[in-house]
């Protein structure tokens, strides 16, 4: 039998080249598919990766600006914010149990939207470091995001509190004045029969500093000067310098008398607030140099005294509630605060603690808040709108956020007199308590 002629042999090597370079194209075709597949996954992981980085610089943001002042509910909606590759976008803000609950989605591909990351956060406020005094030498420091008990070194009750600087601080009391230098607090003695009340220095003179005290029938100021020691630069019989503030520039002392006294280093005088009334508490405005002081029930309303050029007496109409109010501080001149003594007798629906807000036209009772006790308040620090503390009996500590009053646990039950935080801190700041992912 013949074999096949050259003419099929020819076909048949052709066949065959062809079948090959067809199973070399469909395997080139399958492995270019595959990279092509696995370049395609690679660039989605990077575009979760960076959308995931996306919702953290949100998150970032929001934190930022809720430690600078700005309200919980206020921090969303914010965005979208074009950031690199993408976008982010502060989603929504709430407070829950005392926290600022955020969620924040950062998204990359915008335009075909397939990657996007939703990240959640509770955020505290108060990261900076404030302090506390009360009864019994109590000192708390605020640090972290709460409260903690610090060795004063002394059993006498402690009444004022003021921080120059984080590094700066005076605590004033029964007798004994305690200095913190950043590092540990350093006591001086003044005899126990010196009453110190309150403490306050010259703005960005911590050098120059003015306590207001008692010692026996005589009110006092003592001024610490440039060379560190004290003196008295002014008294008056029978009378009692309950607080003091130089917040302006200019000292503010008030007294047991409805009285107020003006100066600073050596030259002082007296003032008529048009009251006879105990004044326990004053504070000012450093940008417009208004002044207010708060005081004793005249046995009908809440005393508040308001200074523009002079005094003037105002009877507050809250319902014919008397109470005390103890301290009053201002972040603004139409934003400030008082606190007082609770009130305990009347019909329920005013019953309660007492919290006043001044919005520039009046003042108003607000409250009272479930989610505080109804205690008497004594001391009292705002460092901006969105950012005051207030303490008082049995170791409450109550702070404002800008939309409400919250209570934060402290390590004591005795009563605190006084609540600082030093300039610049941001009382408030922020610490993050928890965060995770939102998985849709």
């Amino acid at each position: 039998m013949n074999g096949p002629d050259k003419h099929q042999r020819g076909v048949v090597t052709v066949a065959g080249a062809v079948f090959l370079i067809v199973v070399v194209l469909l395997m080139l075709l399958v492995a270019l598919r595959m990279a092509a597949s696995d370049m395609t996954d690679s660039a989605l992981q990077n575009d979760g990766i960076d959308a995931l980085f996306l919702a953290e610089s949100g998150l970032q943001r929001a934190a930022y600006r809720y430690g600078a002042g700005t309200a919980c509910t206020s921090l969303a909606p914010d965005g979208p914010v074009s950031f690199g590759r993408g976008t982010f976008t502060v989603q929504s803000a709430a407070l829950v149990s005392g926290l600022c609950r955020v969620q924040v989605t950062g998204i990359v591909n915008v335009a075909a939207g397939k990657a996007r990351r939703t990240v959640q956060a509770d955020l505290r406020p108060g990261g900076g470091g404030g302090w506390a005094v009360g009864n019994g030498g109590t000192l708390l420091r605020w640090r972290n995001g709460s409260w903690n008990a610090v060795s004063s070194g002394t059993a006498r009750d402690l009444n004022g509190l003021y921080c120059a600087a984080a590094d700066d601080c005076w605590a004033v009391g029964a007798g004994v004045a305690l200095h913190w230098n950043g590092t540990a607090w350093q006591t001086t003695n003044f005899g126990a029969f010196l009453r110190l009340n309150a403490v306050s220095c010259l703005p960005g003179n911590p050098n120059d500093c003015y306590m207001a005290a008692d010692y026996g029938p005589y009110g006092l100021v003592l001024r610490r000067g440039p060379g560190g020691g004290w003196t008295i630069p002014a008294y008056t019989w029978n009378e009692s310098y309950t607080d003091v503030t130089c917040a302006t520039g200019t000292c503010f002392v008030t007294t047991n008398r409805g009285r107020v006294l003006r100066g600073t280093g050596t030259a002082w005088a007296l003032e008529n607030s048009g009251t006879s009334v105990s004044l326990n508490g004053v504070d000012c405005d450093p940008a417009s140099g208004e002044c207010w002081a708060v005081g004793d029930a005249n046995h009908k309303d809440f005393m508040v005294d308001h200074r523009l050029g002079s005094w003037s007496p105002s009877a507050l109409s809250l319902g014919n509630k008397a109470s005390a109010l103890r301290s009053v501080s201002c972040a603004a001149a139409n934003d400030c605060w008082a606190v007082g003594d609770a009130i305990t007798n009347g019909p329920p629906a005013g019953r309660g603690d007492v919290l006043l807000h001044w919005d520039g036209g009046a003042w108003v009772r607000v409250g009272p808040y479930t989610a505080i006790p109804d205690v008497s308040l004594f001391g009292l620090q705002c460092l901006s709108g969105s950012d005051c503390w207030a303490v008082g009996a049995g170791g409450t500590a109550v702070h404002w956020d800008g939309t409400g009053w919250s209570q934060y646990a402290t390590p004591t039950t005795a009563q605190l007199n006084d609540v600082a935080f030093p300039p610049g801190s941001g009382g408030g700041g922020v610490t993050l308590v928890h965060w995770h992912e939102v998985v849709k």
